[in-house]
């Protein structure tokens, strides 16, 4: 049911994105408060449209390379020609959004499911957890030892500082209310503090990282209990993982996905695409209840 409304949304947004950019520039396209050019496509911004070729790319390259359709020849031609179509789209539409984020995750999941097709992993999924620890601890290391985090921040054409969002989360942090339950849900960014940001920074309603965002609404509680609920997600994906191979690695790119994407993007809200799908993707589903 997931993968008929993403495909769907895909075949209505993405033609529609390369239709408004090239054609529609009133629509399609709008401008920096600096005045550079931003490509927006259907959405509201460049950030958002790299988060739909985003999440459009997670859900083709995973039907590509993992899932097995039980279809017919005929069918599976079908499916071909419309890899050969959204595909390179998805592409197109990622690099002219120019999302270092979006991109970062999309490709994160695309190594995570070539990985995951191979024969050693596939046939123990258990391997792919321990493979995944093992790269935590390696980048762990490479980090302490190289600092690799400026290096790949600046092969993605960013600055370290990412692009002025290191100091502004450090100014954020100084307008922080209670620490134990913030000022509530969904109320730091109202009257004053809102005012503050918009003029300083030129921002307003995120603080382009879904953590710090949290911590500013509902303070360590709501950190606790978001990230609790995401460690019980991937518990659960764990064990689907045993039943439901491609479905559960789907599932765990998503969540992962989701992590990563809340470093310089803001998620965590009830109107994001990504919120939905990690909602969806830490339920337990009924076969593994039954199993």
């Amino acid at each position: 049911a997931i993968g008929v409304i993403l495909r769907r949304m895909a075949f209505l947004l993405l033609p529609l994105s390369i239709l408004f950019i090239k054609y529609y520039p009133a629509l399609g396209r709008t401008y920096h408060t600096t005045g550079g050019l931003i490509y927006a496509g259907v959405t509201g911004n460049k950030n958002a449209l790299g988060a739909l070729c985003m999440i459009c790319g997670i859900y083709f390259t995973w039907n590509m390379l993992l899932y097995r359709w039980k279809t017919s020849s005929s069918e599976q031609q079908l499916q071909s020609s419309v890899y050969l179509i959204m595909l390179p789209s998805i592409g197109w539409l990622m690099y002219i959004a120019n999302s270092a984020t979006s991109f970062t995750c999309l490709m994160f999941a695309i190594c995570l499911f070539v990985v995951g097709r191979q024969r050693a992993f596939s046939q123990n999924p258990l391997n792919i957890v321990i493979f995944g620890i093992v790269c935590i601890i390696a980048y762990g290391m490479l980090e302490i030892a190289f600092d690799v985090k400026d290096s790949l921040i600046a092969m993605l054409g960013r600055r370290p500082d990412l692009t002025t969002r290191v100091p502004m989360w450090n100014d954020l942090l100084t307008m922080a209310g209670n620490p134990l339950v913030g000022y509530g849900f969904e109320s730091f960014w109202l009257g004053e503090r809102r005012d503050i940001m918009r003029t300083n920074w030129g921002i307003e309603g995120q603080a382009h990282n879904g953590y710090l965002d949290m911590y500013l609404n509902l303070g360590y509680a709501g950190l606790f209990f978001a990230l609790a609920y995401i460690l019980s997600g991937l518990k659960t994906t764990y064990h689907c993982l045993f039943i439901e191979y491609p479905i559960a690695l789907f599932r765990m790119s998503i969540i992962l996905v989701f992590l990563l994407y809340n470093w310089t993007e803001n998620a965590f809200h009830l109107m994001s695409v990504l919120w939905f799908l990690l909602i969806f993707s830490i339920m337990d589903s009924p076969t593994q209840k039954k199993s």
